[in-house]
């Protein structure tokens, strides 16, 4: 869990930012270069930094307003599942092509080897 510094929620702030992810971007980067397609289920826990006159972020803040919307969670999931269509292809599916620049000669095989199961369908492995 990573809170949010005042300059850092000012600056959010300044842009017009209404909602602020602070543990989305790096799981959304390496799903799309793993082509996997990927969504978010995001809490509103607080008001941030910025707001002075809202008692000051902790853990136990978060965490109880997480067990306030267990069952809205729950019930979000189901309805997701119920509406997933395993057939349908995202453009994250295809993230990859042409994004292998390495000429095949040129590529450390150990690497290729280690990342086999991400790259198996652009370099037909």
């Amino acid at each position: 869990l990573r809170f949010a510094t005042r300059a850092e929620s000012r600056i959010f702030k300044a842009w017009g930012c209404d909602i602020i992810g602070m543990t989305t971007a790096p799981e959304a980067f390496l799903a799309r270069e793993a082509e996997i397609a990927y969504a978010t289920l995001a809490h509103i826990t607080d008001y941030d930094s910025w707001h002075e006159s809202e008692e000051a972020v902790t853990v136990d803040i978060v965490m109880a307003t997480f067990r306030d919307n267990i069952k809205r969670v729950e019930q979000t999931l189901a309805h997701a599942i119920g509406a997933f269509d395993p057939s349908h292809v995202a453009p994250s599916h295809t993230a990859l092509d042409g994004a292998i620049m390495t000429a095949p000669h040129a590529q450390d095989k150990d690497a290729v080897e280690r990342l086999k199961p991400i790259l198996q369908r652009v370099l037909k492995l």
